[in-house]
């Protein structure tokens, strides 16, 4: 018996609706369903690495040159290494510190590309009206 005549049941019909090997348009169905998440996903996938990226370059920048960057308020640090059981010695403030830079840096990039992507809305509905 053929491979193609033993996915078929006697009567013509296909094994597929019994559970046995997929119809080769629900195949195309599953791959262009894939491909729709796919399509949906990278976009997130991309921002959201560029986010991370972007916060740690900042966060990194403002560690090594603080004078580029406004100061941290002494009490704000203070309360953070405390939050995160430090005893106000060096290391907790600086390990807290680090830490409020960080998400500072994470907030401002976000903050960042809110805004880019606002403008690039705002413009690109103002380009199509002119034409």
């Amino acid at each position: 018996m053929a491979l193609a005549e033993a996915e078929r049941l006697p009567d013509g019909r296909s094994r597929a609706g019994r559970g046995m090997t997929p119809a080769p348009d629900t195949a195309n169905r599953r791959e262009d369903a894939d491909l729709a998440i796919t399509r949906k996903l990278a976009p997130a996938l991309s921002t959201g690495a560029f986010i991370v990226v972007a916060g740690l370059l900042l966060a990194r920048l403002w560690m090594t040159r603080p004078d580029w960057f406004p100061a941290l308020p002494a009490a704000l640090v203070l309360r953070v290494s405390d939050a995160l059981g430090g005893q106000g010695c060096c290391e907790s403030v600086a390990d807290a510190e680090a830490l409020i830079v960080l998400a500072a840096s994470f907030a401002a990039v976000a903050v960042m590309l809110v805004i880019a992507g606002l403008l690039r809305r705002a413009l690109g509905s103002v380009n199509n009206k002119s034409r």
